[in-house]
Formats: C-alpha cells, structure tokens, sequence
C-alpha cells in the first residue's frame, strides 16, 4: 500500500542543518558589519574567525583554496585584498535547493545560502569580494583547509559576538606534520584512493621496497595542491610529485580520470567503489585484485614472481573463473576476460614514463595525437641514446 501525499509529508523527517562558510575578503570590510548583521537574522552563526595569512605564502594559499593556480600579485590577489579577511561558519536550519548558475556551470546547490552571497557581492561592487560554499562537500573542503577542522565541530556552537583573531596559513603550507595529518585533509577535500602497497598506512612511511605511493583522483592539478607537492618534471603528462612529510620528501604518482593509466570507466569505477581502511581510502577488494594484475601485466616489461604472489594473495572475483599466475599467458587471458566481463578497455597513458607491454593486448584504445607523441618521444630518446654511445665510442 503507498502513502498518501499527507501521510508521507507527516512522516517525513526534517532535513538535517548544513554547515556553510561565508569569507568576507579584505576589501569587502566596509560592508562586514551589515553582512554579519544580515547573517545572523538568515541563520545560526557558530564562529567568526579574523584571519591572517602571511605575505610570503599568500598566493600559494589562494591557488590551494581554490584549486587553480594564482601566482603572486594576481588579480584575485588585488580584487579581494591580501590583509586580514573574516571567515564565518553559519548552519542554515532548514535548507533548500534549487538549480543556480554557478562558475562551474548550472547545479543543484543550498538556494539561501547562494542568493545571500549573490546579494553581498552586490553590496560590496560586484565581483568576488565574498566567498561561500555551495554545498556541504565545498564546506567541509574549506573548513579543513582554513582551520584543520570539520563542519561537526560546529554543530552545538553559537557565536558569543567577538570574532576570534588568527595567524595561520592553510594547513601543508610548510609540509605535513606527518601522514595521518595528509590523509585527514585528502579525505576531507578530495576522492581518491591509494592504488597499492597502502599496508601500513597512514600510522607508517611507505616501505622502501616501495617508497612511492600511488594516487588516482578526479583531478590531478586540484589534487596536487592539496598535497602541496612538487611536480618533479616539466611535461605536463608527467603525474611524479614529491611531497614533504615530517621532513621527508614522499614521492608520489597522481593518477586522475581520464589519462589513459586505466579504463576511464573503470578509474570512476574505482573512486565509487572505494573502502576506508586504516584512515586511507582503498579500492575495493575486485578493483585492487584486478587493477593490480594489470598493472603487473600490462604497465611493467615482467611479470615477476614478486608480483604473481602478490596478487595470487589477493583473490579474483566470485563471477569469474580462478584466476592463474602459473605463467604471464595464463594470468593474461584472465585479465582479457576480466575486461571484456567489465566493458573495460586496454587504454596508453598519456605519461609516457609508464611502461606498455602489448604482448596479448587484443586492441588498444587511447587518442591519436597521445600515441603520436609518445612515439615521437620514444624515437628521440633512441636517437639521444644511439649518438651517446657513438660519441663515447669513437
């Protein structure tokens, strides 16, 4: 039996108050205290806070705030002001969403808090003097990367009146305390997963068998500011970074949807699918069995018996047959209808760094101009090499 339109408004439960964020940027403050006045008669104010950045790190805390790149003295930088700004954390008792045109296109967001910062953008001459989160995703990205917390810190708080003063950068700015700290902001800012060799994380560095440790994402350049990392090499294909974590340079790989490291489907796949393990995301159990095989297999020139063990140890999944590492033949048609099963296809990374072995590849799909690069790339580093060895001989 279905219920009535009555019945089911009478049995529905309110929805949930949302945390949102509110910046009132240095020269916006000639209109602070109306904002606040308007703030406190639309919601509940939970904190105020007067933030200072310091000069030396203020871009870079733009382009991570952000997650677009805005070199020093930028026009953000002159629009918005780089002095002390105000940060206020409010919860909208009874949301509502409605479609809005945002700078990312038309979406679904929180209707009174984008029209609120519609109307204080006009209050203080137009532009992008205000800054408010969208949903609650934007806020906890926001809150954790401006105070190192979350929205539920807030949910009993009231402000008593007195913006509290701060002097501190975004957190990372002069590198991470240590893994824990990371993989606390990563999962509050971004998805991701760490591909493999993620036993002892976050509690432990990656072992030195395998210093590095292997990230996919949605966006690669988004991600990396996170990290605060270092792009090691100037090709924009290239995803190696170095990121400083108690006083260590971590290497890392930043894998992201779309750059032919996997199937893109199955890299979305892989981001829905994940676990939360240890304080770290994971693939799931299928995904780390089946990606870690085709990495063995079709990203490194061996398949050797370090890596039949291990992914021997991981299992295969319950709709297919028993996965065979006796010999690379074997595990290679497991791995061929494993894809087919999954509508997955054999994709060429765009990083030309990572190895394709097309021994039993049945047909390859990647974009024309990628493969011509990485051709290209390959016959010059021939040549390189070929003249080395003439000039060394002669």
């Amino acid at each position: 039996m279905t219920n009535s339109p009555s019945s089911s408004l009478a049995t529905a439960s309110p929805a949930r108050a949302e945390a949102h964020l509110f910046i009132i940027w240095e020269k916006a403050y000639a209109k602070r205290a109306d904002i606040l006045q308007d703030l406190k008669r639309r919601f509940r104010i939970a904190e105020v806070c007067e933030i200072s950045w310091t000069s030396e790190y203020f871009a870079e805390n733009l382009t991570r705030f952000y997650g677009t790149k805005l070199p020093d003295r930028s026009f953000k930088e002159r629009h918005c002001g780089r002095g002390p700004f105000t940060a206020v954390v409010v919860f909208d008792e009874t949301p509502r969403w409605a479609a809005r045109n945002t700078s990312k296109g038309r979406f679904d967001v929180n209707a009174d808090i984008f029209d609120a910062k519609a109307k204080y953008r006009r209050w203080t001459g137009g532009g992008h003097r205000i800054h408010a989160t969208n949903t609650p995703a934007e806020t906890a990205h926001d809150l954790m990367l401006l105070l190192g917390t979350s929205p539920d810190r807030y949910e009993q708080s009231h402000w008593a009146g007195h913006p509290r003063t701060l002097s501190r950068d975004l957190v990372g700015s002069v590198g991470w305390r240590c893994l824990d700290e990371l993989f606390e902001v990563l999962g509050a800012c971004a998805p991701y997963v760490v591909l493999r060799n993620f036993d002892g994380l976050p509690a432990e560095m990656p072992h030195p068998e395998h210093p590095d440790i292997d990230f996919l994402t949605e966006d690669r350049e988004e991600f990396a500011f996170l990290l605060n990392g270092r792009k090691l090499h100037r090709d924009p294909d290239r995803c190696a970074f170095e990121v400083l974590v108690g006083g260590k340079q971590i290497p890392c790989d930043v894998r992201s949807v779309g750059d032919g490291y996997y199937d893109e489907r199955w890299q979305s796949g892989m981001l829905k699918r994940r676990e939360f393990r240890q304080g770290i995301f994971v693939p799931g159990r299928e995904d780390h069995a089946s990606s870690l095989l085709y990495h063995a297999l079709v990203h490194k020139p061996l398949f050797t018996a370090d890596a039949r063990e291990s992914v021997a140890g991981l299992g295969t999944p319950l709709d297919l047959p028993a996965l065979d590492v006796t010999s690379r033949a074997a595990a290679m048609q497991w791995l061929c209808g494993f894809m087919s099963h999954r509508h997955y296809d054999f994709t060429m990374p765009r990083d030309y760094s990572v190895g394709f072995n097309l021994e039993g590849v049945p047909r390859i799909r990647c974009q024309t101009r990628s493969r011509l690069q990485r051709e290209l790339r390959s016959l010059a580093q021939e040549v390189r090499l070929e003249l080395t060895r003439r000039s060394t001989t002669s």
